[in-house]
């Protein structure tokens, strides 16, 4: 429920997507935390059936490996996505798959509460696909429940700590606002 936690959920999806770089964007004026990645990106079938889909558990559907690394997935239970409704009201998803339709979403949270309250399903929005996007995901939070505007330094220690596969060894690396994020950020020397 805090901003480490549903970030690092993104990091591990983008991870399992095979993305080589993921670009967090904090932006404390507006408000708003926009996270990219180069992975493999999602065609609209997947999107339907794995992320908007409670408890798709890819590990369960023969999917313990990232799809073109080989790497071991981190998704579990397919439920961390969920973390992204307690640090935003509104959810914009844009995802770019090579051979696939470029697709775009938008989750209003409180007008999902709403459909669970009243038992109705709920139908994300479809919204624009922005000129020239590039193949990844793009999660876009907005209307954040929580202040982001001393996350950042508090921030890159939590992820720098969650995730050992951060850095060229793995080829996997995850910036924000512009600056990588690497061991030294895990600050356990002064710990010690």
């Amino acid at each position: 429920s805090n901003t480490p936690a549903v970030l690092t959920e993104i990091i591990s999806n983008a991870w399992d997507a095979d993305a080589k770089n993921v670009d967090i964007t904090l932006d404390v004026d507006k408000g708003e935390v926009i996270i990219k990645d180069d992975g493999h990106g999602m065609s609209k079938d997947e999107i339907i059936n794995r992320i908007l889909k409670v408890g798709y558990a890819r590990r369960e559907h023969g999917r313990a490996k990232s799809d073109n690394l080989k790497r071991q997935v981190m998704g579990r239970k397919g439920i961390g996505k969920l973390a992204m409704f307690s640090l935003a009201n509104k959810i914009q998803v844009y995802s770019y798959k090579k051979g696939e339709e470029p697709q775009a979403f938008e989750v209003d949270v409180k007008e999902l509460q709403e459909c669970i309250k009243g038992t109705r399903n709920y139908i994300a929005n479809s919204i624009p696909i922005p000129e020239g996007l590039p193949y990844g995901t793009t999660i876009k939070l907005f209307e954040l429940k929580k202040a982001i505007d001393r996350t950042q330094s508090y921030l890159r220690k939590r992820i720098a700590r969650r995730f050992s596969i951060i850095g060229p060894n793995h080829n996997f690396t995850v910036k924000i606002n512009g600056t990588d994020i690497n061991p030294s950020d895990r600050d356990f020397l002064s710990d010690l």
